[in-house]
This record gives structure tokens, C-alpha cells and sequence, in this order.
């Protein structure tokens, strides 16, 4: 049985699939409010900032660590 941490619980919270729900249900809330303009900040600061994040990544090409169970 995997044992629940606090960090595991961050590393959960910080992964993609949070983004893949909320910036869309955020960005309708906003659009909802007519702030298309924060809506349009939003996505595009979250696509910019994925976009940078990969080249980062690809360009570093840092081996990732190895953890013992």
C-alpha cells in the first residue's frame, strides 16, 4: 500500500493534470465575467510558460536521478 506524504501530496498537486482542469474551468469563469483579456492572459501565460518549461528541458537534458525504493 503506498504510504500518502506531504510531499507526495505537493508532487501530486503540482502535476499536469491539475493544469489540464483548472486553467480551462478558470478561464470560462473569467470569460463568464467578461475578463476576456485576464481569460486571454491566463492561456496564454500557461501555454508560453509549458512552452518554455519543454525547450528548457530538451535543451538541459539533465539524466534524472536514481531513488531507491
Amino acid at each position: 500500500m503506498p504510504r500518502f506524504t506531504a510531499a507526495s501530496t505537493v508532487s501530486f498537486l503540482g502535476g499536469p493534470i491539475w493544469f489540464y482542469v483548472l486553467v480551462p474551468a478558470v478561464a470560462a469563469f473569467w470569460l463568464v465575467r467578461r475578463r476576456v483579456r485576464l481569460a486571454v492572459y491566463l492561456l496564454v501565460t500557461t501555454l508560453v510558460g509549458g512552452a518554455i518549461d519543454t525547450a528548457v528541458k530538451m535543451s538541459v537534458d539533465r539524466t534524472r536521478p536514481a531513488l531507491d525504493d
